[in-house]
């Protein structure tokens, strides 16, 4: 997958030549300032034969009603994920799956959390538990300010709920070593 942030994206991206060489995920970030400018690039890369993820930053700074209309006026035939992104880590789990809940009917769901407030992994679990499908994480939470939904705590969890991690963990831990060292 590739993050594009519209407003600093050339006027065309030629995403073909990416797409052939294996990228098979775009995500767009969505501000309403650049809607056209987010359509046009979703075009092209549904065009490129991608999958297309709208990623609607700062969604703690909306009203709820407010960023389901800004969602639905995204969602569409070029938009196969809707993902509201915590990005000010301003959320708390109640008002995470109320989001969820509210934009379910427009589409399959992602959820982006930060954890400057050490609320991760509990809007995470909230946003699954409200039909969210996608759930972002990276190693040891490593991201912007105080980081992100920690995927070896993800992990842990899912693992500890379905009763099955399936090496998951295992194949992880290399990985962790890695980062740990540097």
């Amino acid at each position: 997958a590739a993050m594009v942030h519209p407003s600093a994206a050339p006027s065309a991206l030629r995403l073909a030549p990416f797409a052939d060489a294996g990228l098979n995920m775009v995500r767009l970030i969505y501000h309403r300032r650049w809607k056209d400018r987010f359509a046009a690039l979703a075009a092209e890369a549904r065009d490129a034969g991608l999958l297309v993820s709208a990623n609607i930053a700062l969604a703690s700074r909306y009203p709820a009603a407010e960023l389901v209309g800004e969602a639905g006026e995204i969602a569409g035939p070029n938009v196969d994920i809707l993902y509201f992104a915590d990005t000010c880590a301003a959320l708390l789990p109640s008002e995470t799956a109320a989001l969820a809940r509210a934009l379910s009917p427009l589409g399959t769901l992602g959820f982006h959390g930060h954890d400057f407030l050490s609320l991760a992994l509990a809007n995470a679990l909230a946003a699954a538990s409200a039909g969210v499908s996608w759930i972002d994480a990276s190693l040891h939470g490593i991201g912007r300010g105080a980081g992100n939904l920690r995927l070896e705590l993800w992990l842990t969890l899912m693992a500890a709920s379905t009763g099955s991690n399936q090496g998951c963990l295992s194949i992880l831990l290399p990985a962790l070593q890695l980062v740990e060292q540097r």
